[in-house]
């Protein structure tokens, strides 16, 4: 229930006082992949001097901006549930954010046509984000599951991809 900035400067601290590491790689759901953006983005991050990025893979991350998190922006209960961070995910505000600059992948939630789960987004989604919205120029691989956005990050074959990804780059 913090902004991005806040829960950025959070991971940024766990970095810092990371003993013991030399590589970190970055697995994340939803808003967790712009958290690691603007971590990854931090040109003064003194942690980077101790710890190397290795990889970083965004599971149903709204790369492009929440599409639902625009149209409940101004319903008082989703943002007292979501916190502040609900009106940095605008497609407007969400080009603030730097791109990732280690090595990154993405996975998506969909039906795998041009509906998705929810009639409210356009085009294919996870219900809650589209995979429009999570792909993202310059990924090293991408992947399209038949998932729903709660739960994707714990079917077998995402955790399988991920593991993979880390591993060698690739999904497949």
């Amino acid at each position: 229930r913090r902004g991005l900035v806040a829960h950025a400067e959070q991971v940024t601290r766990i970095l810092e006082r990371a003993e013991g590491v030399d590589r970190v790689s970055f697995v994340c759901h939803s808003m967790g992949g712009i958290v690691a953006r603007l971590v990854l983005g931090d040109p003064d991050a003194t942690w980077r001097s101790r710890v190397h990025p290795h990889r970083l893979v965004m599971i149903a991350t709204p790369n492009r901006g929440s599409e639902i998190a625009e149209q409940l922006a101004d319903v008082p209960v989703f943002e007292l549930a979501a916190g502040p961070s609900v009106r940095q995910l605008h497609r407007d505000r969400i080009t603030e954010v730097p791109l990732p600059t280690i090595p990154f992948a993405t996975i998506a939630g969909g039906r795998g046509d041009r509906r998705g789960y929810n009639p409210l987004l356009p085009g294919d989604d996870d219900f809650t984000v589209t995979v429009d919205s999570v792909c993202l120029e310059g990924a090293e691989d991408q992947l399209v599951v038949p998932a729903l956005h709660t739960f994707i990050m714990v079917k077998p074959e995402v955790i399988a991809a991920t593991v993979r990804y880390l591993a060698s780059g690739r999904f497949r």
